[in-house]
């Protein structure tokens, strides 16, 4: 379990995703703190709309939309190295 306390459950989950992506993020060039946030909001967003949905829609989904989020980071990190 993420957390031994359930109603600290999103807090935790919130806090453990926006660290995953700030170690993703930092080699990948120098983002500032606000954009880390920026990101890590967006996939807690697919996260908590998949458990609102009662985790019904396919996990492949939220994979996929994770991914694409990430594939644009990229592809905006490469641009801006250019």
């Amino acid at each position: 379990m993420i957390t031994k306390e359930p109603r600290e459950f999103y807090s935790t989950l919130r806090k453990e995703i926006a660290h995953a992506i700030e170690l993703y993020m930092r080699p990948r060039g120098s983002f500032s703190v606000r954009q880390v946030e920026v990101i890590s909001n967006g996939i807690y967003a697919i996260i908590f709309n998949w458990i609102l949905n009662d985790c019904k829609p396919d996990i492949r989904d939220v994979y996929q939309s994770i991914n694409l989020l990430l594939e644009h980071l990229e592809s905006n990190t490469k641009t801006l190295k250019k």
